[in-house]
């Protein structure tokens, strides 16, 4: 196995610059500069050959879908806000597993390559559209751009951006905002978490699980069972009750001290998962999918690691579910945010989550922060499950520094896997289907043309 490789520093085309608005927009005069970084500041390698007097910054871009080798640290332009954006100067970034199945092109019409990757950004708004009516320059924002994140500074269609309250810092916003979104939701909006009821958690040493624990254990007489890797039961043991480890059978290990099963199962595998975690819920018990991991099984995407993990969902009718008395829900918030658009709902979930953080019902539950030369490193710890809790990027952090040598201990000795399977594979599938994305080409592949998968299974997937 080969050791890690950081990020190539190379040069490319600038980031696309909409003509600068006026002086007077928002308010703050002429576009935004940033003394504190400039061409000479910059850290030795880290060159542009962009021609022009325009500012540059960092960013992380994905050259092509695949392994780490891809993902590259580029000089560009700064951006320009169009009419309805605004430009945030990132201050923390985060990761989540969806970052890991964008690199590998799993994830439902990816963009074209190359573009700049990041869901999850905090900072200050610089500079405002001129169509903009909710923020002004100097607001503190969490922002969820469907792309474009993980930059020192961040166009974000307004509506995508929402208020961090001045008493919980970026990196603190950043590890709870999305992630608590998702528990709050799965818990009490889908599965309607009552007192005295039991609860089975997938991956609950992940930064989503974490706040489902926690928020979880707010409601009265709740049982928690957590599965996780065995070297995170110690850190879970604060949040869970029953701690199950990665690998057991935990049908059977449920079973003993649960005869009749579990009341909520929130599950981010699917997969082979799915018809064992439907298996455990009692009558009137509730399975929810909030995430496909399970289709992620390398470094690199897998033809056979996907349709493995969409071929082993069971075929699930309603009738089924008539009959055992149980439900089947799923959550997708990348769907609910940029294709169903329902921001006001991200709206209103995130002030709940600020609320119960500062009556400590919940706690940011960080792993490690990383600086942008890195991000291969930091995507290593989510793809081997070595990470408890959250894992956030610093694009202030220099790769030479302390803080960043710290965080490359944490991987100390650890070498990434061989690809599941061999790009040759990967090229010929695309190859057949050219123009669709890789998940529209593994339902038309598997489906033998059928553009969708049958209905029965709809109820239990998102991408």
């Amino acid at each position: 196995m080969n050791p890690i490789d950081r990020p190539t520093i190379v040069t490319g085309p600038p980031y696309p610059t909409i003509p600068s608005t006026p002086a007077d927009v928002g308010g703050i005069g002429a576009p935004v500069t940033n003394p504190s970084y400039t061409s000479s500041t910059y850290p030795a390698g880290i060159v542009s050959d962009v021609g022009g007097s325009n500012p540059q910054m960092k960013c992380i871009v994905l050259t092509g879908f695949g392994g780490a080798k891809n993902v590259k640290l580029m000089m560009k332009d700064r951006p320009q806000p169009q009419p309805n954006e605004v430009i945030i100067k990132s201050r923390v970034c985060g990761i989540n597993f969806q970052d890991i199945m964008t690199r590998q092109g799993v994830i439902d019409n990816p963009p074209k390559t190359p573009f700049i990757m990041g869901g999850e950004v905090g900072g200050e708004i610089i500079q405002c559209g001129s169509a903009t009516t909710k923020f002004l320059p100097g607001d503190r924002v969490i922002a969820f751009p469907e792309f474009r994140a993980w930059a020192e500074y961040v166009a974000v269609p307004e509506r995508l951006c929402f208020k961090l309250p001045d008493t919980i810092d970026f990196q603190d916003g950043v590890a709870l905002a999305l992630d608590s979104v998702v528990a709050e939701t799965v818990l009490f909006e889908l599965g309607n978490l009552k007192p005295g009821k039991t609860i089975l958690v997938q991956s609950a040493a992940g930064g989503v699980g974490q706040m489902i624990c926690q928020m979880a254990k707010s409601v009265e007489n709740v049982t928690v069972v957590g599965i996780a890797s065995g070297h995170k039961e110690e850190d879970l043991k604060p949040s869970i009750d029953v701690f199950i480890e990665r690998g057991v059978d935990y049908v059977h290990e449920i079973r003993k001290f649960c005869p009749m099963g579990v009341d909520l199962v929130l599950d981010c595998q699917c997969g082979e998962e799915f018809s064992k975690c439907y298996s455990l819920l009692k009558p009137m018990g509730r399975y929810i999918l909030y995430g496909t991991q399970s289709i992620c099984a390398g470094e690199s995407k897998s033809f056979f690691s996907v349709a493995r993990s969409w071929w082993q969902v069971e075929k699930l009718s309603p009738l089924k579910m008539y009959d055992e008395n149980k439900m089947v829900a799923g959550f997708n918030f990348r769907h609910l945010l940029y294709k169903q658009r329902e921001h006001a709902y991200i709206d209103e979930a995130l002030k709940q989550v600020w609320i119960r953080y500062l009556k400590r019902e919940i706690r940011p539950v960080i792993d490690s922060t990383w600086c942008f030369e890195d991000i291969p490193e930091a995507m290593l710890r989510i793809i081997e499950h070595l990470n408890f809790g959250k894992i956030v990027l610093d694009p202030q952090m220099r790769a030479d520094s302390e803080e960043a040598a710290l965080s490359r201990g944490l991987n100390k000795n650890l070498s990434l896997r061989p690809e599941s399977t061999s790009e040759s594979e990967n090229k010929t599938l695309e190859s057949r289907h050219e123009g669709v994305g890789f998940i529209e080409a593994i339902k038309e592949t598997l489906m033998g043309g059928e553009s969708e998968l049958p209905r029965q299974h709809s109820t239990t997937r998102t991408d």
